[in-house]
């Protein structure tokens, strides 16, 4: 292959089968690679070549050996292992296209991505129960999201993030998806994929950085750090307990292959050292319904910035945007905008921000 070309994901159908889709700069048309011995050689098949296919592939997802679907521009699906991929059209309407697809079984999956190239918080998630022929959108009013993984029938996380925050997040389900909250936010600038080897061990990848959980996600520490790449696909072989992490650098054009043995899972350990400069504590009342009081510790002198944020990621007021000196503080926020006026019931975000922290708290407002 000597023309360039951006490849945004991979999809791994064994430890050493390895497919991707993309569309040549040259002329538009549509190629599948595919692998069959852990990415030494690659066989080029030219799926289509109309030249008529803009956007790049988003994302693709082998349901099972034969069966699989792909985005761009339209739908993509294969029923030869992908070799061979035709188009339909997309039912969805969806522009730009969906970021990442997870099939739960070979009829029920879920897309996530975002609805506007533009908006800071305008994500999505759909559900399809037939294979991928029709898709339901579940919640349209989400922050943008990137990654989705199941750990079980019930058990989902989705992850994304928020531009306004300029931080990752996590959303959690435990029916089936049928309903979906906010679980925590970290100090990461974005979370692209998530995934899940058991009911305890997962990993969120994000713009150079990977995140391990041991306790099905109830709490996050940083594993790896400072990759010079977005890492943008996991994909878990439960059953060969082998994992692949996919990246690039869209501005040069270079694609970074990661692969982990998971059999050894109990003897990694996370990397991250944790500045405990600044400590942020959950407000007091909570929910509240006129007036909390909202918690932190500085133990450096520091430039700290506290903001309020509503479910949609927009800013609602500035509580502190000072230099403060080490203490406990304890700052009140009323439950009014920054031009004064009262806000409505629903859930909103406190954060606080200095030059090498940054937390998010969620609370709930009551009237």
């Amino acid at each position: 292959m000597s023309e360039e070309f951006y490849i945004p994901k991979v999809y791994s159908l064994s430890s050493n089968n390895l497919i991707a889709l993309y569309i040549s700069q040259k002329d538009s048309s549509l190629h599948s690679i595919i692998t069959n011995d852990n990415g030494a050689t690659w066989e080029l098949n030219n799926t289509d070549n109309r030249g008529i296919y803009q956007e790049f592939i988003t994302t693709i997802y082998m349901v099972n050996d034969k069966y699989g679907i792909a985005f761009n521009n339209v739908i993509w699906q294969t029923n030869d292992g992908g070799n061979e991929w035709g188009k339909k059209n997309n039912a969805l309407n969806l522009f730009p296209p969906p970021c990442e697809i997870f099939f739960i079984n070979d009829s029920i999956g879920w897309i996530v991505g975002n609805s506007s190239y533009y908006a800071t918080d305008a994500g999505f998630l759909a559900k399809t129960i037939n294979g991928g022929e029709s898709w339901e959108i579940i919640d349209s009013r989400t922050m943008l999201l990137y990654g989705i993984d199941f750990i079980n029938s019930n058990i989902g996380y989705a992850v994304g993030t928020n531009w306004n925050f300029g931080t990752g997040f996590i959303y959690h389900t435990e029916n089936a998806g049928d309903t979906w909250q906010i679980e925590q936010y970290i100090g990461a600038k974005a979370f692209w994929d998530v995934g899940f080897l058991d009911v305890k061990n997962g990993w969120i990848t994000g713009v150079g950085k990977i995140l391990k959980t041991i306790d099905g996600g109830v709490s996050w520490e940083t594993q790896i750090e400072g990759l010079l790449t977005n890492l943008n696909k996991i994909q878990i072989l439960k059953e060969e307990k082998v994992a692949y992490i996919f990246g690039d650098d869209f501005n040069n054009r270079t694609h970074t292959l990661l692969k982990a043995d998971l059999s050894t899972i109990s003897d990694i350990k996370n990397k991250e050292i944790i500045s405990n400069e600044l400590s942020l504590s959950q407000n007091y009342p909570n929910p509240f319904n006129s007036i909390t009081s909202i918690y932190f510790n500085l133990n450096r002198n520091r430039h700290v910035q506290l903001k309020i944020y509503n479910f949609l990621g927009k800013e609602v007021t500035t509580l502190i945007n000072e230099e403060l000196f080490p203490g406990n503080y304890e700052i009140e926020w009323n439950g009014k905008n920054n031009q004064g006026d009262e806000v409505t019931s629903g859930i909103y975000f406190y954060s606080i921000m200095t030059d090498l922290n940054n937390e998010v708290k969620k609370m709930i407002l009551l009237k």
